[in-house]
């Protein structure tokens, strides 16, 4: 699909159903887990509930099938939507670090940053979005091609910031460090006897 798009997803645990869609155009596709879970279901906050509560492969298929999604709207039960957006927030983190690792070394179009960090495109296009969008991140054309490279601004911004912990943390461990050489030599050389 072109341009900016949504994308509606409907999830539980056995198959996501999404549909993309723009001003011009929809499409939908299914995404279903290799090993689909078998699922008791019984009364809601019963002790012998049972749920799948892991499935990054799935919940990877689902991510990337989304792609360059600009809005998502998650329906379906509430364990399902819960467990992928908490899978969502744990590789964020990480995701936005490869990007940031490859750029470290200067420009690069987007399949350069997916060679670098083995992230499916449309994870690194919504992540470099993301980081562009909160400043981290410029964009250049260059042709047909979009060049991204890390702003210094923030960064230094950052690095000023945690300057005022850092001399906070080295005063307090040197102050630990003190009071351990002054409690080591007030009680002299100590040898363990064994009994």
């Amino acid at each position: 699909m072109l341009g900016h798009y949504h994308a509606v997803l409907w999830l539980d645990h056995h198959e996501a159903r999404i549909i993309h869609f723009n001003a011009d155009e929809s499409d939908s596709e299914r995404v279903r887990p290799a090993d689909p879970p078998r699922h008791l279901h019984v009364k809601a906050g019963s002790a012998s509930g049972t749920h799948i509560t892991d499935e990054p492969e799935f919940y990877r298929d689902v991510a990337e099938a989304l792609g360059d999604a600009h809005e998502i709207l998650v329906t379906g039960p509430s364990t399902a939507k819960t467990e992928f957006v908490k899978y969502l927030d744990r590789h964020a983190l990480s995701t936005r670090r490869c990007i940031v690792e490859s750029l470290r070394n200067g420009e690069k179009p987007v399949g350069e940053i997916v060679k670098d960090s083995g992230i499916h495109q449309s994870g690194v296009s919504r992540h470099l979005r993301i980081l562009s969008d909160a400043g981290f991140v410029s964009v250049r054309p260059l042709g047909q091609q979009r060049l991204y490279s890390l702003r210094p601004e923030p960064f230094r911004e950052l690095e000023d910031w945690l300057a005022s912990y850092r001399s906070l943390w080295e005063q307090r461990l040197d102050r630990f460090a003190q009071a351990l050489e002054q409690r080591k030599s007030s009680r002299g050389p100590h040898r363990r006897s064994r009994t």
